[in-house]
């Protein structure tokens, strides 16, 4: 089996050993077999937001595929757009609507601290419980201990030189309705939000509506590439952008967010842009997406279009634009 098989922009290599996991207990044992041998070790969920490497992964890729459901409470495997449904369906008026059609699991959300519409996952995160492969315990997680950012957590902050967190999601518990501040972007319904995503290609593949079972090159992507850069309300002002660009307000009173998408359509790269002799591309409805639209492109081209729309946008905008997916 290979990588590509396993992510949504289908790009990897071959895998040394897959393993699909049925309880909590072989996934923490294939941790503590590994980490005890030092062989890599990747966790994956739907593989939305990864860039794996080309090459041979010599390690264990673990796939979590339990589907355990007490009240709030899921198990990490199960995918997000699915839980978000149950919760509306019971609750219209949650505002996890706003996460409505985000592809991957609940697990990686709250390592991603996924997010859109104004409002973000750990929103409504009452807390986790994770396998520390430091102390090699179980122990649960608040967002106090998380300290989730703006596509940020600990969890995801420690991924360094090593392809899976010091701390394993096994199930995470929600409170549907936290108490929130406004939110800013508006109070979207789900079917607009649907919709929307529809429109640009950014849909998980079990939404319950559908639309994503279309064949669309556009789909095979990594979801939202670049972050929305957040930058002074000085530095704000002295750009001069038309009227037009989209801007939002941040928790920061002295900051404001833009849109990525926004500034590299506005520097020139348009939709469905690709390097000569390339098999990557942006995808032909929305600037924020990386697609592999013939499934034959490589890492590497993936790297090099990343760079050129960051070295443009940089050059109009002096606005250095961050990736969002995790690379390999």
């Amino acid at each position: 089996m290979q990588l590509k098989e396993l992510t949504t922009i289908h790009i990897g290599g071959e895998i040394d050993k897959f393993v699909e996991c049925h309880s909590e207990e072989e996934i923490i044992n294939s941790f503590k077999f590994a980490d005890q041998n030092n062989l890599p070790i990747l966790i994956i969920g739907e593989g939305s937001n990864l860039i794996p490497n080309d090459d041979e992964f010599k390690g264990f890729v673990i796939k979590d595929i339990r589907n355990d459901i007490v009240n709030n409470t899921y198990s990490a495997g199960i995918l997000l757009e699915n839980i978000v449904k149950q919760i509306i369906d019971s609750n219209p008026n949650s505002e996890i609507r706003a996460l409505s059609g985000i592809p991957g699991t609940i697990g990686g959300a709250v390592v991603q601290n996924a997010g859109a519409y104004g409002r973000e996952f750990c929103d409504f995160l009452e807390y986790t419980r994770v396998y520390d492969r430091k102390t090699k315990k179980i122990i649960y997680l608040t967002n106090q201990n998380i300290e989730p950012g703006y596509r940020s957590t600990t969890l995801k902050n420690s991924i360094q030189n090593q392809p899976s967190p010091r701390w394993i999601v096994l199930d995470v518990t929600i409170n549907p309705n936290p108490i929130l501040k406004e939110n800013t972007r508006g109070n979207h319904t789900r079917e607009e939000i649907l919709f929307s995503r529809s429109e640009k290609g950014t849909l998980s593949p079990n939404n319950d509506k559908g639309q994503a079972n279309k064949i669309d090159n556009d789909r095979f992507s990594a979801g939202s590439f670049f972050k929305n850069p957040i930058i002074s309300r000085e530095k704000f002002a002295k750009m001069n952008l038309p009227e037009n660009a989209p801007k939002y307000d941040v928790e920061n009173p002295e900051r404001i967010k833009l849109s990525a998408a926004w500034l590299i359509e506005n520097s020139g790269i348009p939709k469905g842009f690709s390097l000569p002799e390339s098999n990557i591309a942006l995808s032909s409805k929305h600037t924020l997406a990386i697609t592999n639209p013939n499934q034959i492109g490589t890492r590497l081209e993936v790297e090099e279009l990343a760079k050129y729309i960051q070295e443009t946008v940089l050059k109009k905008y002096q606005i250095e634009l961050s990736p969002e997916p995790i690379f390999l």
